[in-house]
């Protein structure tokens, strides 16, 4: 039994409803935008985690901290070297993936 996409369930929480419609709503017109958001959700996305599960990269490691594996959620929220620019544009240094998603509304996180 298949038990769904797990990135994308730590990435929306118990908020998927929410977060699709406004995915949908919001960023429908615009492919761009409604692509980078699809992929910051599921994950799939051309950060290191993902690039090195296709064989497109010879490592996961982030290239800013060289601590972590370079997921979004990594990315996002947690990396150290991105802390400053996430202090100042969302308010927080550190944050999941979830606590973004269910705090922002998908354009502020895609713009």
């Amino acid at each position: 039994e298949r038990n769904g996409h797990p990135h994308t369930k730590l990435t929306l929480g118990n908020h998927t409803t929410r977060i699709i419609k406004q995915v949908n709503t919001s960023l429908g017109r615009n492919r761009k935008k409604y692509r980078i958001a699809t992929q910051l959700i599921t994950g799939h996305c051309a950060l290191n985690k993902y690039l090195y599960t296709i064989q497109r990269s010879n490592t996961k490691a982030c290239p800013d901290c060289h601590e972590h594996e370079k997921t979004v959620s990594h990315f996002l929220g947690l990396c150290p070297a991105n802390s400053a620019n996430r202090a100042e544009y969302f308010g927080e240094y550190y944050f999941t993936i979830s606590e973004l998603f269910k705090r922002n509304h998908i354009t502020n996180i895609v713009n």
